[in-house]
């Protein structure tokens, strides 16, 4: 079995695709999380506050809210 058997055989028991170890591999070169590179597209009233709500939980956004 060749070295890219194994690797493909690994991956599918952990089912992961080809795309998510390449990702893991960049993000680990990089040394950076994945959601840095990952795009954040706002559609929704709902995809702003789930936006905020990450960057309050995880960088510690404060928002608030002014006069008027």
């Amino acid at each position: 079995m060749s070295v890219g058997h194994k690797i493909r055989s690994i991956r599918d028991l952990r089912g992961m695709t080809q795309k998510e170890d390449k990702l893991k591999e960049i993000t680990a070169a990089l040394d950076v999380n994945a959601s840095a590179l990952k795009g954040h597209d706002i559609y929704s009233n709902l995809n702003l506050m789930q936006i905020l709500f990450e960057l309050e939980e995880n960088h510690g956004l404060d928002i608030e809210k002014e006069a008027d």
